[in-house]
């Protein structure tokens, strides 16, 4: 009964994802480029930050990638543990990541929101693996590789 409990946690946890990063994340889409240009461009040296009521998630930036196609390939290449750490850093703090990154109009998202943003993009990525799969790739599947993203 307790593990049912927590995979209907999970469900809603998800759905609530799933909402705001259909309203979200399209309209991110189009600026993901020009922040990828600009990512580029910045020689500062700055190192990249989140908001500050998740700095603890910071050993988990290298999952913070902007693209369907890097976060795929970060899955594939990623041992399991390690997802599944990543996993369970994440999902208990999506009840206060999505209301935060709800506070953004998606042309106005400040650079640290938008890297909370690409993490809770990575825990969608992931969430099959741990939850289904047990590996990072699919079960039987076919070769991700063939699979082209149409808006990368």
């Amino acid at each position: 009964m307790k593990r049912d409990a927590g995979r209907i946690k999970i469900f809603r946890v998800r759905e609530k994802m799933i909402d705001h990063v259909t309203n979200f994340g399209c309209l991110m889409r189009d600026s993901t480029m020009e922040d990828k240009k600009k990512e580029k461009q910045d020689d500062s040296g700055a190192e990249q930050q989140l908001p500050e009521p998740f700095q603890d998630l910071a050993p988990y930036l290298d999952w913070a990638l902007p693209t369907e196609r890097e976060r795929s390939a970060k899955r594939q290449m990623s041992p399991m543990a390690a997802i599944t750490a990543f996993y369970q850093a994440m999902l208990p703090r999506m009840e206060t990541i999505l209301p935060y990154l709800a506070r953004y109009a998606p042309e106005q998202v400040p650079a640290d929101a938008r890297l909370l943003f690409y993490l809770a993009l990575a825990l969608a990525e992931v969430a099959p693996a741990v939850e289904n799969f047990h590996q990072p790739s699919v079960v039987e599947g076919y070769d991700v590789a063939r699979f082209i993203a149409a808006h990368d």
